[in-house]
């Protein structure tokens, strides 16, 4: 299906964009599992799973204010991102499907599991923007593991 001028125009800018994304997310992550204070951080950029109980456990009781929300939204989605790109060798995409809920936006797609391919895709941060509204006692891993468990029903 071919796109409208307004999904072109959408596409061409977060291609412009889309360098930069992948640059930011590797320092937005390191910095914050430094400010977490966990031992090497730097390896959340390589084994973002081991990280997710205790970044899980960290936010479970934080109250997450307004003017905080959008950079906490962005951390939380860069890892959450990271967490599937690394579990099932996915890639960053930009999601290019015009009739898609997820058009125009950062996407984890191209995964497999043990060789199997992957159909489904991950918004990473709109599964963040639903985490962090969840009310005090949420529980990242749980919907982590949910969307793990919908990758697989999309087949």
């Amino acid at each position: 299906m071919d796109l409208t001028p307004e999904q072109q125009r959408i596409i061409h800018e977060r291609e412009v964009k889309f360098e930069a994304f992948l640059e930011s997310r590797f320092s937005a992550l390191k910095n914050f599992a430094e400010d977490l204070g966990f031992d090497n951080p730097h390896e959340i950029l390589l084994e973002a799973e081991k990280f997710l109980h205790p970044i899980s456990e960290y936010l479970k009781d934080q109250e997450i204010d307004d003017e905080d929300r959008n950079w906490i939204t962005t951390i939380i989605g860069y890892f959450i991102g990271e967490l599937f790109a690394q579990k099932y060798n996915g890639a960053w995409l930009i999601e290019k499907n015009g009739t898609s809920s997820k058009f125009g936006r950062y996407i984890i797609g191209q995964m497999s599991d043990q060789g199997r391919q992957i159909h489904g895709t991950v918004d990473s941060f709109e599964i963040a923007r639903t985490y962090l509204l969840e009310p005090i006692n949420r529980d990242l891993e749980k919907i982590v593991l949910k969307e793990r468990d919908q990758l697989y029903v999309s087949e």
